[in-house]
This record gives C-alpha cells, structure tokens and sequence, in this order.
C-alpha cells in the first residue's frame, strides 16, 4: 500500500511539474514554418504567399531588426493579441523553435507593419529576429533561415538589395551590434 500510494503521489508531482512548465500556446493567427534544407530551397518558402487577402499589398523595402530580448514568439512579443507589428518573426530556439519562422497577422493580411517607432513606410516588410544582438550574436540556423525568408521576398516581389534595411544600431529598431551585417548584405540578391 505505502509503494502505491508513494508512486501515485509522484505521479501527481511530475504531472503537476509538467503543466507548470509546458510553454505557451502560439497565437491562433500566427502561422509557423518549420523550414528543412532541401535540394531547392526556395520550393520551402512557397507558401508564405498564400496569404488570407484576396490581393496582395506592393511590398518594395524589407527592414530586418532584433526583438531585443531573450526569448520570445509572436504572442510573448505581441500580448494578447498574438499581433507583434512584424511581418515575420525567426526564433533562437527560447520561445520558439531555433529558425523556426513565424508569419504574423500582418503578413496573413497584407497590411503595413505597426511598430512603435516611426520611419517605417507602409510599402515595407519587417523582420524580426527573437534575441538581443547588442549583447550575442545570431544563432547560424537563424541567419540562414533570414537569408531564405529574404531571398524569397526579394524575388517575388523584384525587391533590390539596396532596399533591405538593416541598420547596425542599439534598441529594437536596429538589427544590434553583434549582428554579421557586411557578410549578410553581401549575400543578399542584386
């Protein structure tokens, strides 16, 4: 009797553990694309096109920053509403999976980033990467996965390289000091 009730006890402890450590329930707007290396990558990025307008916006700059904290996913960024004023968030595996990218509200609607700094025209797709790269750098599948998202952007909608932004400066506006920006502009397309 004394083991029953010993292993019942544990079993309510672990279950108790489990619950208050399970992560938190992705917003029910924002999608996830678990991107894989395949032979042709940008067959991977296809489906980030399929949006729920019926037409889509003309997108002509891409803004890349960083989330300036630790951890995060679109509804820890976004609050309640799960909608964080990105188009698109890439996670560092705290919060969401490492490369992992989520599509905002924004995006699935085609409207205009809202953010809470000014500068950003309504023609412009922002990017965001979860980590602060004031203080470490980006993980590699991160970065990859930003090369990708970008590359598709870029070729569906002629967007040149000169109009991807990422400005090397401190605060969520900025991509962070730690961020590869001269290697990562130099493998944008023409």
């Amino acid at each position: 009797m004394l083991v029953v009730a010993g292993l019942l006890s544990s079993l309510v402890l672990t279950s108790v553990f489990l619950l208050v450590m399970r992560p938190q329930p992705l917003s029910p707007g924002a999608r996830s694309l678990f991107a894989v290396d395949v032979a042709e990558p940008r067959d991977q990025m296809q489906w980030i096109f399929r949006t729920l307008a019926s037409e889509p916006a003309r997108w002509s700059r891409i803004h890349i920053r960083h989330s300036a904290t630790r951890r995060g996913n679109a509804q820890s960024l976004g609050g309640h509403s799960g909608d964080m004023g990105d188009h698109f968030l890439i996670g560092n595996g705290d919060g969401l999976p490492d490369g992992a990218i989520q599509i905002g509200l924004r995006w699935d609607r085609q409207l205009p980033a809202e953010l809470p700094w000014r500068g950003i025209d309504s023609a412009t797709i922002s990017i965001c990467l979860v980590g602060d790269f004031d203080k470490s750098a980006p993980t590699a599948l991160q970065v990859q996965r930003l090369e990708q998202l970008i590359h598709a952007l870029q070729r569906q909608y002629g967007i040149p390289a000169g109009a991807v932004v990422a400005q090397q400066r401190p605060g969520p506006e900025g991509i962070g000091r730690q961020f590869p920006a001269t290697i990562f502009a130099s493998r944008l397309l023409p």
